[in-house]
């Protein structure tokens, strides 16, 4: 009778705390999807295999009609790495593969050799650490160096077809992920005779319109997509609750091969391998977020709670805003409400768009320390989320986001967070006295490392160049440009063309120098663009 009494007593405390859990968030995702203008997403929040809070907004139709549900299929982007990481394992699972081999085992047919060299190995392309020197010391995110894992899987399903390229990567997402789990609203190549019953499933896609300053539907044609290893997949939020649930069962990969993916890959990294991994408070928390041109998308499993949060989105505000290419979860203020209320169990929100004292003096109440650090991100990721849809039109957005950012300056000066890569773009492009002062603080504390980041050496020194500090500037500029080491990164190539003009007239023989490996490394990549032009343009002046 006791032990019986003792669990009544305990479900009650759960079923009151997800209660509160789910209030506050509720009213956290209807605060941020205004902030950031968001047309539409689907959001779920699912403990196991159940859907315990489901939110949506906007329609999955063009004439505004039907409602997007959980069973609606959005493009995923870059989730899909996460699945690639599963499938991975698996096949070095059964002796297929290892994540050890290096690049040169298999064949290559679609990519620039020069983009490797002989050490780099599968792990290193699918932990982004193989643009460091040395490979595999420092994590930069590259989506699209990710795909040249494709070449294993062509090596293990040898097939030729010209009309569906991806197959070998395709084929085994579907014979190991998606057929098991009976994940049938999700989309690797879409054909009418395979999936043309799912059409009327797909949500349409919504871009910003800047002639009318609003978001417009457009209807989305699956036919013929493809995805490769880095991104293309579409799904449901119903169906990412199932492959979430799966992994926490070890139905398709056992516990020992997901914790090698969703360990850091060196100590200190945001990535394990095709997982992002974090923690808050010694509870784990491993994600996987999307990026596309008209999508946002948002998995995070909390493995401890057997939790999981998903949202996905038919335009790209929040990834957009968020920057969580850095490895930052929590600069995602949905991410981080979720954190607050389902993690940490602290369901009292911050309203960020009141007044400096009111947001100060809530950000000082008394509460549990890492409380305040998830707030402190949470009201940060506000300032890019009015940032942002400030940029869209919004009116007031921009003051109201200056206004955060000034208090949290003038308040929190010495938090960690102004060590954020995020901290820095968003800085560098700010054109506020006030903030770009403050910039020079945080280069100062970036400068003592020592280290040398492709985004925080290239915004310190756009920093530096506005505050007028152009020897200062150079000095990171040169040191970002020099080597070889992250020669994919736009941000190492903006800084070469930042030196090569600065040399054009007081150096001609190193800004020629420059300019040809900025050339060398645009063909890499096949990236003939404005930049390339201007490159080729400069060195014939330089003869």
């Amino acid at each position: 009778m006791k032990y019986t009494l003792a669990l009544l007593l305990l479900f009650c405390f759960f079923q009151k705390s997800w209660s509160q859990a789910r209030g506050g968030f509720e009213k956290d995702v209807e605060r941020y999807a205004r902030m950031l203008g968001l047309p539409a997403y689907a959001l779920g929040v699912a403990e196991g295999d159940r859907i315990v809070f489901f939110k949506s907004a906007g329609y999955a139709d063009s004439a505004g009609k039907v409602a997007i549900t959980k069973d609606h299929i959005f493009e995923i982007a870059s989730v899909t790495k996460s699945l690639t990481a599963i499938a991975l394992q698996q096949l070095e699972q059964a002796g297929k593969l290892s994540l050890n081999d290096p690049v040169d085992k298999y064949p290559n047919r679609y990519f620039t050799k020069e983009r490797w060299n002989a050490q780099t190995t599968l792990a290193h392309l699918v932990s982004h650490t193989s643009e460091s020197t040395p490979v595999g010391s420092a994590f930069v995110y590259n989506g699209s160096k990710f795909n040249i894992v494709f070449n294993a899987f062509s090596a293990i399903n040898p097939m030729d077809s010209t009309e569906e390229m991806t197959r070998p990567f395709t084929i085994e997402i579907e014979k190991g992920i998606l057929k098991p789990l009976q994940m049938t609203h999700t989309l690797t190549r879409f054909t009418e005779a395979d999936h043309g019953d799912l059409r009327k499933w797909v949500a349409v896609k919504y871009s910003f319109d800047a002639a009318a300053g609003k978001y417009v539907p457009r209807p989305v044609n699956p036919a013929g997509m493809q995805s490769g290893p880095g991104f293309g997949m579409m799904s449901s939020v119903q169906d990412l609750v199932r492959y979430s649930a799966a992994i926490g069962k070890e139905s398709i990969l056992p516990a020992e091969r997901y914790r090698k993916i969703t360990t850091p890959f060196y100590p200190g990294s945001p990535q394990g391998m095709g997982w992002f991994t974090g923690s808050v408070a010694g509870v784990d928390l491993h994600w996987s977020y999307g990026y596309g041109d008209n999508s946002s998308a948002l998995l995070l499993r909390v493995p401890q709670r057997n939790l999981t949060l998903l949202l996905l989105s038919p335009a790209n505000a929040h990834s957009a805003a968020a920057l969580l290419g850095f490895g930052n979860l929590l600069l995602s203020p949905v991410a981080a409400a979720f954190v607050r209320n389902y993690v940490l169990n602290a369901p009292e929100s911050i309203d960020f768009e009141e007044n400096r004292e009111r947001v100060v003096a809530s950000l000082e109440k008394r509460r549990a320390p890492e409380v305040t650090d998830v707030l402190l991100h949470e009201a940060f990721g506000a300032v890019m989320a009015l940032s942002y849809s400030a940029d869209k039109g919004m009116p007031g957005n921009h003051s109201k986001s200056i206004d955060l950012l000034k208090t949290l300056i003038q308040n929190y000066p010495k938090h960690p967070l102004w060590q954020a890569t995020a901290a820095f773009e968003f800085i560098a492009e700010s054109e506020d006295k006030a903030v770009l002062d403050f910039g020079k603080k945080m280069v100062a504390d970036f400068g003592k490392t020592g280290n040398v980041h492709p985004a925080k050496s290239l915004y310190a020194g756009l920093i530096l160049e506005k505050n007028g500090d152009m020897e200062g500037a150079m000095a990171f500029y040169n040191a970002l440009a020099a080597g070889d080491d992250f020669k994919e990164q736009s941000y190492k190539l903006n800084a070469m063309m930042k030196v090569a003009k600065y040399d054009m007239a007081r150096n001609p023989a190193s800004a020629k120098a420059t300019l040809e490996r900025l050339v060398r490394y645009k063909e890499y990549v096949t990236a003939k663009d404005g930049m390339y032009n201007e490159a080729k343009e400069m060195l014939v002046k330089l003869e």
